[in-house]
């Protein structure tokens, strides 16, 4: 032992400074702090949906509605070279579970936006149920639905009801 610490010492390292890089806090990362504040929003919003303004519901169905609709035709080749610099910085930083966290918290914002839009609509409830049994009423014997295609499923029959009302 006495030869490891006059090795330290030769070395100009002393236990209190390694102890010191021992108590080193690592930081989280902008994702997870983003996914964090996503994720309490989203439950501020489950509790007190009905609670909230008309003006604060609007916006926020405005929001949802502009994160689930696709524009992929507006993008260009440099930003997709700028997403896949991106990418690669992310992938170097070690910061791919943060990113899927703060996505999987944004993808839960929107559900959760959503929802309460039909809890609060009753003739949409009414039109999506009578979906629903129509198409339980009609089963073949079905076929295996893996849980991408069940939720595709599920906002197609959400789509056909909105068009409906």
């Amino acid at each position: 032992m006495s030869t490891a610490v006059a090795i330290l010492e030769h070395y100009q390292l002393n236990f209190e400074k390694l102890d010191n890089i021992n108590r080193r806090v690592a930081y989280p990362s902008k994702f997870r702090i983003l996914g964090g504040n996503i994720n309490e929003a989203t439950q501020k919003i489950q509790e007190n949906w009905f609670d909230l303004s008309e003006g604060d519901r609007h916006t926020l169905r405005d929001i949802a509605y502009k994160l689930i609709e696709s524009d992929r035709d507006n993008i260009n080749l440099f930003d997709r070279a700028l997403a896949r610099f991106f990418v690669i910085i992310i992938k170097i930083t070690g910061q791919e579970k943060d990113l899927i966290y703060c996505v999987e918290a944004l993808d839960n914002f929107v559900d959760t936006i959503l929802d309460a839009i039909e809890r609060e609509d009753s003739s949409y409830q009414e039109t999506l149920s009578d979906i629903v049994e129509g198409v339980s009423s009609n089963l073949d014997g079905g076929e295996i639905v893996d849980a991408k295609r069940q939720r595709q499923w599920l906002r197609e029959l959400s789509d056909r009801a909105l068009s409906e009302i």
